[in-house]
């Protein structure tokens, strides 16, 4: 795992540990469907997507600040093969919330709200995720209400 200086997050992951850091910094992030893609003669999947800069928001938060976002870039190397669960690929303008990155070996799964996924599959993953932008305040913070069970 790597970290950055303040100029914003850079951060590499190659086993379960660091994949726990990635899904953190990831949770709630809004990304739009046409701005994921698999780059097969790579055997890369790439994405850029807007999460919260969660690394900062207690503090901020404490002081009666914004929450912040923050665009950045996501990629996985030695990808092999991707499945995709509940997402019609057609809708590149569709925005999907991510909940969170499950790693396990020789595969990762990005989790989003409605029961939608995508199972990046391969040998030796590497995962890099870097701030393309400087933060800004985004004005809301995401809520997860508890529903009473049934």
């Amino acid at each position: 795992m790597t970290v950055g200086d303040d100029s914003g997050l850079r951060l590499r992951a190659t086993d379960s540990e660091d994949f726990k850091v990635i899904a953190a910094c990831l949770q709630d992030s809004v990304v739009r469907l046409g701005e994921m893609t698999y780059l097969s003669d790579e055997q890369c999947f790439v994405a850029v997507l807007d999460r919260f800069v969660w690394e900062r928001s207690a503090a901020t938060q404490e002081k009666g600040g914004d929450l912040f976002q923050v665009q950045s870039g996501l990629s996985f190397n030695g990808i092999t093969s991707v499945h995709v669960q509940g997402i019609d690929q057609g809708r590149k303008d569709e925005i999907l919330e991510l909940l969170t990155v499950a790693f396990e070996s020789g595969a990762v799964t990005l989790v989003f709200s409605g029961s939608a996924a995508v199972k990046l599959e391969g040998e030796a993953i590497v995962c890099f995720l870097e701030d393309l932008a400087a933060p800004r305040p985004c004005g809301f913070s995401p809520r997860h209400p508890m529903r009473p069970v049934q």
